[in-house]
């Protein structure tokens, strides 16, 4: 991450052997979301082929990482975070074959509960999807 006009100020948020994706800023600005997996070499177009990916929080500085949802197991995509309520809380979707669900956490990551489950998953541009304008 590097702020504008302070290059200096780098942090590098991301493990090594690993990718980030999705960022979603706090409303305060005190943490942010991403969606991390590990690196692989020649990614699919295929979403099943995929590295599974998990929700992750951090400070700004990078300091205090930590794992918010467990989707680890093949297949399992945790990804799009946004902060709902204010950024008391955080929703991510969950992507498992051809289905979708939404899950939310504390900010803190505990009282994670499946809000939605069985989603269509929508027509993706260029792979991003809109949920957060879905389920507002």
């Amino acid at each position: 991450m590097v702020p504008i006009n302070r290059p200096e100020k780098t942090v590098t948020l991301t493990p090594e052997g690993y990718v980030d994706r999705d960022p979603a800023w706090s409303p305060e600005g005190d943490f942010i979301a991403v969606s991390r997996a590990e690196s692989s070499q020649g990614i699919s177009d295929r979403r099943e082929e995929w590295p599974p990916s998990s929700i992750w929080l951090a400070s700004p500085d990078g300091s205090g990482a930590r794992q918010i949802s467990n989707g680890e197991v093949p297949g399992c995509l945790d990804c799009n975070p946004w902060w709902v309520e204010g950024g008391k809380s955080l929703m991510w979707v969950r992507l498992q074959g051809e289905n979708a669900s939404i899950w939310q956490a504390g900010a803190d990551g505990k009282d994670t509960v499946k809000v939605f489950e069985e989603l269509d998953i929508p027509q993706d541009y260029y792979g991003t999807y809109k949920w957060d304008e879905v389920l507002a």
